[in-house]
């Protein structure tokens, strides 16, 4: 290896460092303070960076929210989408779904407070640029658990299908919020023993064995 390419390889190994202190800075601060409640300059100190290092792997501070939104996700949940859970029912494949997204909620506090933020917390620049960051993952997770709320009773319809994977993300999202970002949180079981008596009865599921809180 040559000097040149030795120096490339340098820099490209320095910049990914630098992202991803970046990535962690920015998901500690704005998982805390919101996007607004958040100064560049206070991200770069956490980071260890001075600001033209940050600048250099975000040119913006929207650039590092959406990063850290999609940094999350691709981290906690969309590996989550292509675990192999055929050998379950239907029904139980949906809410071992539901249970991982939840353990990944607790083992990560800044992603719970991001996610629970949602579209409000967008910056008003990317939302007037119609760029909101959550959107193609929630829309993901929709579609995942639309396909398996499909294969559950014959009377769960297409349409009903996405009816119920709408209404069960958005659940999910704010039974979690109540539970997990209060000091001290309440336990993921209870948040999922909630969703499996909400929705349990319309997948077919038995739920009265459940407990009631």
């Amino acid at each position: 290896m040559n000097v040149s390419d030795r120096r490339t390889e340098l820099n490209l190994a320095r910049h990914a460092i630098d992202r991803r202190r970046a990535l962690d800075a920015g998901a500690k601060y704005f998982s805390h303070n919101g996007f607004d409640g958040s100064p560049i300059a206070a991200i770069a100190r956490e980071a260890g960076l001075s600001l033209k290092a940050l600048y250099a792997v975000f040119p913006s501070k929207e650039d590092l929210f959406e990063a850290v939104i999609a940094d999350r996700y691709d981290k906690h949940v969309l590996p989550l989408l292509t675990v192999d859970r055929t050998s379950l029912p239907a029904a139980e494949r949906v809410f071992a779904l539901v249970d991982d997204i939840l353990a990944a909620m607790v083992a990560d506090r800044a992603f719970m407070q991001l996610y629970s933020r949602g579209s409000a917390g967008v910056p008003a620049k990317l939302r007037t640029a119609g760029r909101d960051p959550y959107t193609p993952y929630v829309d993901a997770v929709r579609t995942h658990l639309a396909g398996v709320i499909a294969n559950c009773p014959a009377d769960v319809g297409t349409r009903n299908a996405h009816d119920l994977a709408v209404a069960l993300a958005a659940s999910l999202v704010a039974l979690a919020t109540d539970a997990f970002v209060p000091d001290p949180p309440r336990p993921a079981r209870h948040v999922g023993a909630t969703l499996r008596r909400l929705f349990g009865p319309a997948l077919g599921l038995d739920t009265h064995h459940l407990p009631t809180d």
